[in-house]
Parts: structure tokens; sequence; C-alpha cells
């Protein structure tokens, strides 16, 4: 759910090791996907690398035996001052988000983490439900 305050939607992170070995893979993020299911909404939808995090995250493997990918869905503060930052304009109900991540190199080495953001504006539309998803690469 989107609030007025910027809330980690999600993480990504890129495992150090894989496969019981130093992982060498980087992740290649390719397309941000963000839509909302609430009417008369507006939220925008920031993509951070290695920000700082408040917080702890549990992570789980996407699929421990063939991806060096784990998700988290903990909640996290972020402090934005940190991290490279991808943002998206405004998004509105009923105009479902596509971005193209490819345009801004996004590559993760090995123990790198993306995390995935929502926020509503604060002029009377306090939350929104929201879709949000991320799709890579590993090589």
């Amino acid at each position: 759910t989107a609030t007025t305050t910027e809330t980690a939607i999600f993480s990504v992170r890129n495992r150090r090791e894989f496969a019981g070995r130093v992982n060498s893979r980087e992740f290649i993020p390719i397309h941000l996907r963000a839509a909302i299911e609430t009417a008369n909404r507006l939220m925008q939808v920031r993509v951070y690398v290695n920000p700082t995090v408040v917080g702890s995250q549990s992570w789980t493997y996407l699929d421990q035996s063939n991806s060096a990918i784990e998700i988290s869905t903990s909640a996290v503060t972020l402090t934005t001052s940190t991290g490279r930052k991808v943002e998206s304009g405004p998004v509105p109900s009923g105009s479902p988000l596509l971005m193209d991540l490819r345009d801004f190199d996004l590559r993760t080495e090995p123990g790198d983490v993306i995390v995935v953001t929502v926020q509503t504006p604060p002029s009377g539309m306090s939350t929104a439900v929201t879709t949000v998803s991320l799709s890579g690469l590993e090589e």
C-alpha cells in the first residue's frame, strides 16, 4: 500500500555466494511495472541501488538452486540521500507504468541491493493499493 510517506515495497539482493561458490553474476534490472488499484489516486515510484536502510530485512531466495537473487518485503526506512536513485513521473490510477530500466544502466554486483519504493502525494490521497513488479536478467 502506498502512503504519503515513502514506503519500501520490496528489495532485491544479488547474493555474495551462489551454489556454494563466490557469486560472480550481475543482476540487470530490465523492467519495472507499477499500477494503482485504488481509483482516483496518484503515486510516485522510485528505485534505489544500495541505499542506506534503517530496520532489518528478512531475505528469501527467489530460487535457491537456479538464481543468485534474494527478495525481501520487510518494511524498512530509507536514508534517501544515499544510493543511486531512479524516479518515475506521477503514475495515475488506470494508467499502469512500464519503466525500461535498461535506459539507466543499472547493474548490480554481488552484495548490491535494489529497493523499490512508492509514495502518494500529500494532498488528500492518503493511501492507494498498488501492484509493483521488477523483471531482470542474471549474467
